[in-house]
């Protein structure tokens, strides 16, 4: 274990070394600021550590009305053992199961999901297992087309989420936001030992 001559005990070494460890993964999965079409306007880490960082993007085609964001969060730990689809698999289920909670807040009237299947994501060292959820939200004011895009890199989830209007979907180039985000991502550097 390295020594840090000014600690009292070897308790707070060890401390002090699993706060370094956390400090330097969560800086392993950056996003970019810029891809196709989208530009990052902002970033924050959730207060607990274990929902990770959100990244909002904007989209450059000012006359569309769309809604893109990305999100990094670590596995949990009782995940990290299982099989990589298995992984995926599960938070691609509890994303689904989510949407469900928007009808009960009023964000809309009725969820569809037309898509819900695993597949592969390419990032630049190659291909990572992944899965994409699109669904169409009913809301009294017109209905909105809603995409989940889901990465594992390393021992991390990356998430995408967009929305735009049902009507402008087929006409835009703002579903590519997710794989044109994990096009970008390099894969984590391994933690400090």
């Amino acid at each position: 274990m390295p020594s840090f001559p000014w600690c009292r005990t070897p308790m707070m070494a060890v401390l002090l070394l699993a706060a370094s460890v956390l400090q330097a993964s969560a800086q392993e999965v950056r996003p970019p600021a810029r891809i196709p079409s989208f530009t990052m306007m902002d970033s924050s880490r959730y207060e607990q550590r274990e929902m990770g960082i959100r990244y909002a993007y904007r989209f450059a085609d000012s006359t569309q009305h769309v809604a893109a964001t990305a999100f990094v969060y670590p596995v949990p730990a009782e995940r990290l053992a299982k099989p990589a689809a298995e992984q995926i698999a599960e938070e691609a289920r509890e994303f689904v199961a989510s949407l469900d909670g928007g009808i009960g807040q009023g964000w809309y009237r009725s969820v569809t999901v037309v898509v819900d299947t695993a597949r592969a994501w390419d990032a630049t060292d190659g291909s990572h297992p992944g899965h994409l959820v699109a669904a169409v939200l009913r809301r009294d004011d017109g209905n909105l087309a809603s995409f989940m895009h889901l990465m594992l890199l390393g021992d991390h989830y990356v998430k995408t989420r967009l929305t735009l209007p049902a009507e402008e979907w087929r006409t835009s180039m703002a579903p590519n936001f997710g794989p044109d985000l994990f096009a970008a991502l390099a894969p984590p550097a391994p933690a400090p030992r």
